[in-house]
């Protein structure tokens, strides 16, 4: 561990031909944990890397997401503009998913994983019956802790019945 560098946490023997090992380390619960890689040569014969930091985190928390358009219950005829705020302090996020009945219908890159963002999207109604219609947005951080919110809209293309009474 870097913050004890003279301790050893594990040893392992890679395969001879591929190069390729596993090491299990103790890592410490929804924390950065810090490592430092050295490779000693087989069969020990003083061969020694430089030190190599590795960073792990360790992220059992799902990230939070907070839909904040549309509100809940909007009447719509037309395209709706979505947006939601996700936050995860420990992974990131990369993307979020839009979803219109189930469908996935966009998805929103997050420019800088490591903060939060705000997620905007427009959603066609075109092609939706009119009626209600879920609208979810499902994130899942780089850990692969996920997260959804929905809210719901109606659509309504029927104009109100209008009757003049007097003139």
């Amino acid at each position: 561990r870097a913050d004890a560098p003279t301790s050893s946490v594990g040893s392992v023997v890679a395969n001879s031909t591929t190069g390729v090992f596993n090491l299990s380390v103790p890592l410490d619960v929804n924390a950065t944990n810090n490592f430092l890689v050295a490779v000693t040569a087989e069969g020990g014969a003083g061969l020694v890397s430089l030190p190599t930091p590795v960073r792990i985190v360790h992220d059992d928390v799902s990230p939070t997401i907070t839909v904040l358009t549309p509100h809940a219950g909007l009447h719509t005829h037309e395209p709706v503009s979505a947006s939601a705020r996700v936050e995860d302090e420990r992974s990131g996020v990369v993307l979020l998913r839009w979803s219109m009945d189930g469908t996935n219908v966009a998805i929103v890159q997050n420019p800088t994983p490591e903060g939060p963002f705000l997620a905007k999207t427009v959603l066609a109604t075109a092609g939706l019956v009119e009626g209600p219609h879920s609208i979810g947005a499902t994130v899942t951080d780089r850990a692969g802790n996920g997260s959804i919110a929905s809210t719901l809209v109606v659509v309504d293309r029927t104009p109100p019945d209008t009757v003049i009474v007097s003139g």
